[in-house]
């Protein structure tokens, strides 16, 4: 095999530069260097590395581009190139230069660990895991590539083997802001609150001016209906980073649980100005215009969602609300087929349908399918509770005065102005009391 020819002169004192941080003098040193020797892949791809560490990422795809012009058979270059594309938002090439990589170099790891983050980009979570658990095996110190791996499992809700990919990732390198956020979102999945809050309070140590960690922080205090306190971190990221769409998204979330959907109308819509074109935004401003009886601003919204995610299966059931509500019979039944053929396919792989069992006894759902409907649903109550249940670690307390007399109690989301609620009522009288 033909050795690679050696660097032009020139070339390793900008590289020198460049490992000292001092990007400007690296570039300088280059520019000087690349009149001479264009045709030298080495300088493309460093200049291009320069590039990126700046933010400059359509240059750096062209200058690396040009380099496995001038190295066609070098993998490090189509990894580089790959996740210098994936950054610029140019997934499908990025896609392609990543799989170049891996053919050119499979002990490679940073060639498996940039395909892996193309596929997340691209959503395909069980294709990424694959890659970045190899990328894991070739290089196990890596701290890098352990948090990207539990990344991806926790986009696949492995909250439990997240955690031990992200604790690892923090063994190699307990500075690593990231992976203490994620290390929190994998605990707060997990239902595990007070061990998650210490995770952001090390991230936000490290980070104090990061939006993002405010964000997330958020995200795991209103999941354990701690309202005020997300709120606190919600507004805190929006101060840092106005505009902030996922912020913003929070927030209107709080004010949705609360009934303030006003506020949370306001809130998704400012959401939805900073980022036009997210379908979950959109879905849930028009959910928040439904709730007001605002119908024709909401059908109008989730059309434009459905526009832009048409296989979204639970912005249709969204939209079907609003087309019962208002009696719109024209698109009726057109969307009824859609929620079917969703739920249908739902059911099949053992996911939860994108409508409850009491919407579906308002539309033409066999009894059949109303019982799979209600099942699937029971299941995940029963999946959530479970996990609930395993972490609450309730003991009986010592009984006084009459050790016969059994104390129970009830727990439900729907102890409220709620049917359930409603229809419970009378059982509660029907407890003998001498008894319980």
């Amino acid at each position: 095999m033909p050795k690679a020819p050696r660097p032009p002169a020139g070339y390793a004192a900008a590289l020198d530069l460049f490992r000292a941080g001092d990007l400007a003098a690296a570039d300088s040193q280059l520019r000087k260097v690349v009149r001479q020797h264009a045709g030298s892949a080495p300088v493309w791809q460093l200049r291009a590395l320069i590039a990126v560490r700046q933010g400059h990422l359509e240059p750096a795809v062209r200058w690396l581009e040009m380099a496995t012009r001038l190295d066609p058979q070098n993998g490090e270059l189509f990894a580089h190139l790959a996740e210098a594309r994936r950054r610029a938002g140019r997934l499908e090439p990025a896609r392609e230069a990543a799989e170049r990589a891996v053919a050119l170099a499979p002990r490679l790891a940073a060639a498996h660990n940039n395909l892996g983050l193309v596929l997340e980009d691209l959503e395909d979570f069980e294709g990424a895991r694959p890659s970045v658990q190899t990328a894991v095996a070739l290089d196990p110190g890596s701290a890098r590539v352990h948090y990207n791996l539990g990344q991806v499992l926790l986009k696949l809700e492995d909250a439990d083997a997240a955690e031990a990919s992200l604790r690892r990732a923090l063994e190699i390198q307990p500075a690593h802001a990231s992976a203490w956020i994620a290390l929190g979102v994998a605990l707060a999945h997990q239902h595990r609150h007070a061990d998650a809050e210490p995770c952001f309070d090390h991230a936000l140590r490290l980070r104090p001016d990061d939006p993002k960690v405010y964000l997330n922080f958020g995200n795991a205090l209103a999941g354990a209906k701690r309202f005020d306190d997300a709120l606190q971190q919600y507004r805190q990221a929006l101060a840092l980073r106005p505009g902030y769409p996922e912020a913003l998204i929070g927030q209107g979330r709080i004010y949705d649980q609360r009934k303030q959907h006003a506020w949370a109308a306001e809130s998704y819509r400012a959401a939805v100005n900073a980022k036009p074109d997210w379908p979950e935004a959109l879905h849930l401003l028009g959910g928040a215009l439904f709730e007001q009886e605002e119908y024709a601003d909401a059908k109008a919204t989730l059309e434009r969602a459905l526009a832009l995610a048409p296989d979204r299966a639970d912005i249709v059931a969204t939209l079907l609300r609003i087309l019962s509500n208002t009696c719109d019979w024209a698109d009726l039944d057109a969307c009824v087929e859609r929620v079917r053929r969703a739920t249908g396919e739902a059911l099949a792989a053992g996911k939860v349908p994108p409508i409850s069992s009491s919407q579906a006894n308002a539309y033409d759902f066999t009894m059949a399918e109303k019982l799979a409907i209600a099942a699937a649903h029971a299941r995940e109550i029963e999946r959530r509770a479970a996990d609930i249940r395993a972490r609450l670690a309730l003991v009986h307390p010592p009984q006084s005065g009459r050790p016969d007399r059994l104390r129970i109690g009830y727990w439900s989301y729907d102890l409220r102005n709620h049917a359930t609620a409603h229809l419970m009522q009378r059982l509660f009288g029907l407890h003998d009391r001498a008894r319980f």
